[in-house]
């Protein structure tokens, strides 16, 4: 479709638009319902795929951030009676948790060759895997009903401002890509003395005022634990998946590259439900080149010697 728009040159021109007052639904068919703030599937790797639009900066404009925008979350929003959508300037705006930044992978996923297999009764372990992909998008989102542009920059600025600058910060929901297969959820919430773990979110852009130049988007989540300052660990859960290994371009069904007694030890301890579940990263930045800091060398001593790490809150 074309559109040639002509004025008079006395006449400045005023470009603007307006919503339908009725919101069209753009779930997809069957897509699930999410409900509640704690709802792991607004961020879950098929999000793409069950009704969230995204948008991805390939220009590096915003150095490869993302925004993705879940329609399915609005229904909570009409429930209470706020707006589920509206125009400021010339961005779409939306209730924050129905908005999400996302970048690519945090790790990528390689390769695992086995050198020595376990003697029998073991079974072998196939050798090399590799994994179908690198776990799905890295997503955080703000659990407001605040109205967020729906494009990166501004979804970036505001998901730092909640943590640095607001009076009321709200948490977030964040889903991360760990090492070789492991997927994490963390709630992030920013610390206070009543309640002093949680996590800070910032932004790592260094300045550089005589060239006038600054750095690239890069987002630092780090954990704080004054408990235990040295290794502290985000709060949620952490799962091995054992539905991401392929040999010879083959699915291995119901295996890790853990194997299965060591990873249902990391399953039980860390995962969904259990008492000691956490998300066992001090420190990650988030950009096209991502850096993790994990204590779960720490973790696993823990878990084998059944003590509950001096990090849990």
């Amino acid at each position: 479709m074309n559109a040639l728009v002509l004025w008079e040159s006395t006449t400045p021109p005023l470009l603007t638009y307006t919503l339908p007052a009725t919101v069209p639904t753009l779930t997809a068919p069957n897509a699930p319902a999410f409900a509640g703030t704690r709802d792991e599937a607004l961020l879950s790797s098929s999000a793409a795929q069950t009704g969230a639009l995204i948008l991805l900066d390939l220009s590096t404009n915003v150095d490869q951030f993302g925004v993705g925008w879940l329609p399915g979350r609005l229904r909570d929003t009409k429930a209470r009676g706020s707006s589920p959508l509206a125009v400021d300037s010339m961005y779409l705006v939306s209730p924050s948790h129905s908005v999400y930044v996302l970048t690519v992978p945090a790790v990528q996923w390689e390769p695992v060759f086995t050198e020595t297999q376990l003697p029998p009764p073991s079974p072998p372990f196939p050798t090399p895997v590799t994994f179908v992909d690198s776990g799905g998008p890295t997503s955080i989102s703000v659990q407001s009903v605040q109205l967020v542009r729906v494009a990166p920059a501004p979804a970036l600025d505001f998901l730092v401002d909640n943590f640095i600058g607001s009076a009321n910060p709200h948490p977030a929901l964040a889903r991360l890509t760990l090492p070789y297969g492991i997927e994490a959820f963390a709630t992030l919430r920013k610390p206070h003395l009543a309640a002093p773990c949680g996590a800070t979110v910032g932004y790592n852009r260094p300045q550089f005022p005589s060239e006038a130049v600054e750095g690239g988007y890069q987002i630092s989540v780090r954990a704080v634990d004054p408990a235990a300052p040295d290794s502290p660990s985000l709060e949620g859960s952490t799962t091995q998946r054992k539905d991401k290994l392929l040999f010879s371009g083959v699915p291995v069904l119901e295996r890790s590259v853990l194997d299965t007694d060591v990873d249902t030890i990391f399953n039980s301890y860390l995962g969904p439900g259990s008492p000691t579940a956490q998300v066992p990263v001090t420190r990650i930045d988030l950009s096209v080149m991502a850096r993790v800091f994990l204590v779960i060398g720490s973790i696993l001593l823990g878990m084998l010697l059944s003590v509950r790490p001096a990090s849990m809150c």
